[in-house]
């Protein structure tokens, strides 16, 4: 996938990934996850309210309708607890561990950036590259750890693949958008598979419903049960 890249000023971001999905405004999502490998499961229910800031508050849902677990992310910090197994778990949305322990093989933050249909971290990063014949236009990022790739459909606006891999070409990280649905002028997936570590570890969230512009109370805090056990990553 890698191509030359044409020149950009320091710190630009392209005007194609400024338009890319919901800014400005807040929005709930409401669908099912399921997962395979170190940690699986099938069909449960969330719902995520996320918002200017990408800031989320994410509900898991479990049996008999029960709530499972409740989560707060920001890009610097989390917190989740967990009411069926009574723990309690925050610090470092980025840290290595938490992505072996959670169900998403991505930060808990990019994946609200990516249901949102924007670039996860700052997009000034990205730099084009050469026109493909199919009319989408790639883009890459690289830094002394690993080279990403952004797949754009510049006419709907909306990200079709992104995409990460180590400096000797080994797959981190692919995440696919499908089921792409127009909702009050943005293009947005309903459908995003992600498969991580060499494709051991996958994911898949389908979406069910998506309102924008829902009330958001603030501070997003979660009650820690003093019962609970504790864990923190770093």
């Amino acid at each position: 996938m890698e191509q030359t890249q044409q020149p950009a000023q320091p710190d630009s971001i392209d005007p194609v990934l400024q338009r890319l999905g919901v800014a400005g405004h807040t929005i709930e999502i409401e669908g099912r996850l399921s997962s395979s490998g170190a940690q699986a499961m099938s069909g449960a229910t969330f719902t995520a309210v996320v918002d200017t800031n990408d800031d989320a508050m994410l509900r898991m849902g479990g049996p008999f309708g029960i709530t499972a677990a409740r989560m707060v992310v920001t890009a610097n910090a989390f917190t989740l607890v967990n009411y069926l197994t009574q723990e309690v778990w925050d610090g470092d949305p980025n840290a290595p561990a938490l992505r072996t322990a959670m169900h998403l093989p991505v930060p808990a933050a990019d994946m609200m950036a990516l249901l949102r249909g924007r670039v996860p971290g700052d997009p000034a990063r990205f730099r084009r590259t050469e026109d493909r014949s199919d009319n989408k236009l790639l883009f890459t990022a690289r830094d002394t750890r690993r080279v990403e790739y952004l797949l754009v459909d510049p006419e709907r606006g909306v990200i079709v693949q992104y995409q990460t891999k180590d400096l000797e070409g080994r797959l981190e990280l692919d995440v696919a958008f499908q089921d792409l649905r127009r909702i009050q002028g943005y293009t947005l997936p309903y459908k995003v598979i992600l498969a991580a570590a060499d494709r051991t570890q996958t994911a898949t969230v389908e979406v069910d419903e998506i309102t924008l512009d829902v009330q958001v109370d603030r501070p997003l805090r979660l009650d820690r049960p003093s019962s609970f056990s504790r864990k923190t990553f770093r």
